[in-house]
């Protein structure tokens, strides 16, 4: 690209290569206040010049020595650093197949000769602004593809770096197990890790797999809310034991359809959210509601609440809120968001309810699945 079709500060350059005097001496002074102009008086001269210098656009005379019109737009099109420069063509040609003929050869326009200076005018700023505009798509694509490519290698580092020390803490877990198999409220803990750790893995290859994929992709099957609801606290009961926060829950069963391992991760997610905002020695209530085709399920806290001016921009990327983490824990902005999309992925829908000083109710909300999809997974007897 040249660098005068980027900045706004560089006057485009124009090469005129036209063998009349006349026309010559006119659109230099037409030109030369406006852009950097370039006059040769042949066409093999332009040639010359189109391999050691770029230009942003060219008018091209179709009869001029040594090399014609038509000869300068074939080598164009073998030379791809000036193949893409819109060209108009300037003859006292009037005949229908010679214009029909540069066009076919690459020229942009035609304006035939005497010229109408004002047409000429609109039609080189037109096709300038034309180029600007690709010239400014093909710098976002290239820019996608960086962002694409910085995407790829952080997948490939996260991948790589996670499994030695994902591997390390298992073996360490099983290790532990076999050590203090005796005593039942350590066990309990381990299972509890065992839970946090299988969840990590699975989320972790999730993710990882969706970077790839430029999308998340869920495998959809039949989800048990109860099963659900008891995993997803299994899973947060020593954080909530170290806040001394109760963790109550009421989880009937509904069977909906869904990918579990994301559905885990976005009541988690909502989980973990309750348990950095609530103030010690207080509970957070999971339940679950039927809303006929669809269920709906809750996380309430009792944290300080959330003002009516932030709730909108709570399921944004990177948002954070006034209040903080009662304990010191760390907050990316991303948790909300990351249920936001796991959520549309199936079709589903997701809110709050808060008023400040009166704690704060997520939800969302997933289609329960229907007898065909419960008879679609199930093997034929």
């Amino acid at each position: 690209m040249n660098p005068s079709m980027s900045s706004p500060f560089v006057l485009p350059r124009i090469l005129v290569a036209d063998d009349d005097p006349s026309s010559q001496a006119v659109l230099r002074y037409l030109l030369a206040d406006s852009y950097d102009v370039t006059i040769v008086g042949d066409g093999q001269k332009a040639i010359d010049l189109l391999q050691v210098e770029e230009f942003d656009l060219m008018l091209l005379d179709l009869q001029m020595p040594r090399a014609n019109g038509f000869q300068v737009l074939q080598t164009l099109q073998t030379n791809p650093p000036s193949n893409a420069m819109p060209v108009i063509v300037i003859s006292a040609f009037d005949e229908t197949e010679k214009v029909i003929q540069a066009l076919h050869l690459g020229a942009k326009d035609y304006v035939n000769k005497p010229l109408d200076l004002q047409v000429l005018l609109a039609r080189i700023e037109t096709h300038l602004g034309l180029q600007r505009l690709i010239s400014q798509q093909q710098s976002t694509i290239k820019a996608l593809a960086m962002t694409r490519d910085v995407q790829l290698k952080l997948s490939r580092i996260i991948s790589h770096d996670l499994k030695s020390p994902l591997t390390n803490f298992r073996i360490g877990h099983y290790m532990l197990r076999e050590i203090i198999s005796p005593n039942e409220e350590a066990l309990r803990v381990i299972d509890n890790m065992e839970q946090t750790l299988n969840a990590i893995i699975d989320m972790i290859r999730v993710f990882v797999e969706a970077v790839n994929a430029q999308e998340l992709r869920p495998k959809f099957g039949v989800v048990n809310t109860r099963t659900l609801v008891r995993d997803v606290v299994a899973q947060h009961q020593l954080v909530a034991g170290r806040k001394s926060i109760r963790l109550v829950f009421d989880a009937p069963e509904f069977l909906l359809w869904g990918d579990a391992r994301m559905l885990n991760q976005a009541l988690s997610n909502l989980v973990n959210n309750a348990l950095k905002f609530s103030p010690v020695d207080t509970e957070s209530h999971l339940w679950v509601e039927d809303l006929g085709d669809r269920c709906r399920l809750y996380v309430h806290d009792q944290g300080p609440g959330i003002p009516q001016e932030e709730q909108d921009e709570l399921f944004g990327m990177f948002s954070k809120l006034r209040n903080r983490p009662t304990a010191g824990e760390s907050s990316t902005g991303l948790g909300l968001w990351i249920v936001r999309q796991l959520v549309t992925l199936h079709s589903g829908s997701y809110g709050v309810e808060s008023r400040p000083n009166e704690g704060s109710t997520f939800w969302f909300e997933i289609p329960i699945a229907t007898e065909e999809q419960i008879a679609s997974i199930q093997p034929e007897e």
